[in-house]
């Protein structure tokens, strides 16, 4: 079986297999709804497309732009282990709260702008891989793809851009080399 131990109860051949599962599912689905997402708001902003081709400096900032931008989880439930209050709103202990990442992603009282897309944008105290003791295990590999992707097409296809029309439904984005 192995060592993992979740409250002081070793995990089943089951759980590891869902747990393991979970990992692979979430790494791929999350990395490839922000890179398509992502690189649809960079071809849509060629200024920016163009800002980091010429200074490749900007590229860990493009990146957590990108994922404030895209927010790849929708949303996050957890349950309050306390009592609490939210902006005068009482939260008790045991009930259930939702993150909607996307809407704390363009909060106004966190982001200057935050409906314009700004790979420069500093500080980015976004949320994409949550917070605190939930932040996402994965969230340096998902950088680390990202990073990859995002560099290769700037190296291989500098000159990539949407074709015209909108997205057909066999996939999300279409381009034009």
């Amino acid at each position: 079986m192995g060592n993992a131990v979740v409250m002081g109860h070793p995990l089943s051949e089951r759980e590891l297999g869902f747990t393991g599962d979970m990992f692979v599912l979430a790494g791929i689905e999350t990395t490839r709804t922000a890179l398509a997402d992502g690189m649809l708001q960079l071809l849509r902003d060629r200024a920016a497309w163009r800002k980091l081709q010429q200074r490749c400096e900007l590229l860990p900032s493009a990146i957590e732009e990108v994922l404030r931008w895209t927010s790849p989880v929708g949303h996050i439930l957890r349950v309050a282990a306390t009592d609490t209050q939210i902006r005068r709103r009482r939260i008790r202990a045991g009930h259930k709260v939702v993150v909607w990442v996307p809407s704390a992603n363009r909060d106004e009282d966190v982001f200057a702008e935050p409906e314009r897309f700004d790979i420069e944008r500093s500080p980015n105290e976004h949320i994409a891989f949550g917070h605190g003791e939930h932040f996402c295990l994965g969230a340096h590999l998902a950088r680390l793809e990202l990073r990859t992707m995002i560099e290769e097409l700037l190296r291989r296809l500098p000159d990539i851009e949407l074709a015209p029309g909108p997205p057909t439904s066999a996939s999300r984005l279409s381009f034009r080399l």
